[in-house]
């Protein structure tokens, strides 16, 4: 799952002494996960998506699929954090974005 290889990359990251900002772990209670992961990628110096078939191309959850977006579509987070990247990179925040992909791409 994906959720599995995020583990893994926090674990090995970590591990290596850097310093990893993942929701998963570092969303403070109580705090809205919107304003916790905006506080989160404000800090950060790289963007490292995890990308996988379900997770841009969902068979059964639209918001999930890229290809069944409209204008009227409901954003899902996936697609919420890789803007909130894009325009930080641009605002020189963020220096890089890295995409991991997973699974069968």
């Amino acid at each position: 799952s994906d959720l599995k290889h995020a583990e893994i990359l926090y674990s090995k990251l970590t591990g290596a002494g850097l310093k990893v900002w993942w929701d998963k772990k570092c969303l403070k209670p109580g705090v809205p996960w919107n304003e916790g992961f905006c506080d989160g990628m404000v800090q950060s110096l790289v963007f490292l998506p995890l990308l996988s078939r379900d997770a841009i191309n969902h068979p059964s959850v639209d918001k999930q699929n890229f290809s069944h977006l409209t204008r009227s579509s409901n954003c899902d987070n996936v697609l919420l954090e890789h803007r909130l990247a894009m325009e930080l990179v641009e605002r020189g925040i963020i220096t890089n974005i890295y995409p991991v992909l997973i699974g069968d791409f």
